[in-house]
């Protein structure tokens, strides 16, 4: 994530350096990554950027971390299929079922996206549930932070303004009226090997500092 961040901070609709760019990758899980000007901040003891493991509801699911109700635990790809898995076990009739031939192993996130965009209601409710929450920790983080920029990246950026657009619902409704008034939310601009490039240049700036690049 932090590498995700340093690379997508270089770009803005623009062109010009954001100040500060707050990177989320909504995937698998969800973290995130603060780039101030050049710099990636760390923070004091180095796990900067948990907005993964922020409580958005205390009586939702264990997550992995130990709390109850993490954003990870209730919004991820990982969360959006368990909800739906667990959903056709209870008989909740959905067509998810019937796309899986009866084996709920195969039920994906992607699986509950195509079939919200095709009127699914019970994977409507889901998705919808899921940008609710990732719209509250964003929310907390504009209010917390006053970012430039919000990059969103990761798989489940995918979906486009499908998904996006009740995100960007969800953290207008949550958000402070005062806060983040000049925050650009966006998705990510740099393609699947994203973290790849950031990692380089993470590492390459690293060496730099540390004065290890020849100049």
């Amino acid at each position: 994530n932090r590498a995700l961040a340093l690379n997508e901070s270089y770009t803005t609709g623009d062109d010009e350096i954001s100040h500060t760019t707050f990177c989320v990758n909504l995937g698998y899980g969800i973290g995130a990554a603060l780039v101030m000007g050049e710099r990636l901040y760390v923070g004091a003891s180095g796990t900067s950027g948990e907005i993964g493991h922020i409580t958005v509801n205390k009586d939702g699911p264990l997550c992995k971390c130990g709390n109850m109700g993490c954003l990870e635990a209730v919004a991820s790809g990982e969360a959006i299929a368990r909800q739906a898995r667990d959903a056709v076990s209870n008989g909740i009739q959905t067509q998810m079922s019937q796309t899986a031939n009866g084996d709920i192993s195969k039920i994906d996130a992607k699986m509950v996206f195509d079939a919200a965009k095709a009127g699914d209601h019970t994977a409507q409710i889901i998705v919808n549930l899921a940008a609710e929450y990732i719209g509250v920790g964003l929310a907390m983080a504009i209010n917390v932070l006053d970012p430039d920029r919000i990059v969103l990246c990761g798989g489940l950026v995918k979906n486009g303004d499908f998904f996006l657009d009740k995100i960007h619902t969800s953290v207008q409704k949550h958000k402070m009226k005062q806060a983040g008034r000049h925050v650009i939310v966006s998705p990510g601009t740099k393609g699947e090997y994203s973290t790849a490039n950031g990692a380089c240049r993470a590492l390459a700036n690293t060496l730099w500092w540390q004065r290890k690049l020849p100049v």
